[in-house]
């Protein structure tokens, strides 16, 4: 049996749990933000909080949110990306990348900032699309290596990007070589 984690809320961290029924969904669409998605991000968003209050360490202020969305330009970004998940024209999850040129490395590093999944989607594989869709970005931006920030307690993470082919370098970093 692979392993599977979920929040408990009494515990207060991730536990080992049983691996609930998987979904595959062949109708999810990914691709990227434009700026005619920003209502699109607004509700996943707000959604995202009213199903897993526990996750957000705050609630933002969804009016301060809304304009801080309103002044992003997706369609001229230039460093930066979100990839969508879509089923059914809704946002069933977001993942946010943006990139940078290392002198000390001497190339590209793609960041993997954010990866939010709804949890009614998970363990449907739309998570492992939003970042093999990104992998394939990253490589048409001549990028060859990815890194990610995760939680130490967040074993359900850990364990995901592990089975994507990351590499735990250090507590709470994550790495991938394309």
């Amino acid at each position: 049996m692979k392993v599977y984690y979920e929040w408990n809320n009494k515990k207060d961290r991730f536990v080992k749990t049983h691996r609930p029924f998987r979904i595959r969904n062949r109708k999810t669409i990914y691709r990227l933000a434009k700026n005619s998605d920003k209502t699109k991000i607004l509700n996943f968003e707000i959604e995202c909080i009213k199903t897993e209050p526990d996750i957000y360490l705050h609630v933002p202020d969804f009016n301060k949110f809304k304009e801080e969305i309103k002044s992003v330009d997706f369609n001229k970004a230039k460093d930066f990306a979100v990839v969508l998940a879509l089923l059914e024209k809704n946002v069933a999850g977001l993942l946010s990348m943006s990139w940078y040129y290392n002198f000390d490395m001497k190339c590209k590093i793609g960041l993997i900032n954010d990866v939010w999944v709804l949890k009614s989607y998970r363990i449907s594989g739309i998570g492992a699309g939003l970042i093999n869709f990104t992998k394939k970005k990253f490589k048409k931006l001549g990028i060859k290596r990815i890194e990610l920030i995760v939680g130490i307690k967040n074993l359900a993470a850990l364990e995901f990007y592990k089975k994507l082919g990351f590499k735990i370098k250090k507590v709470g970093q994550a790495i991938l070589e394309l």
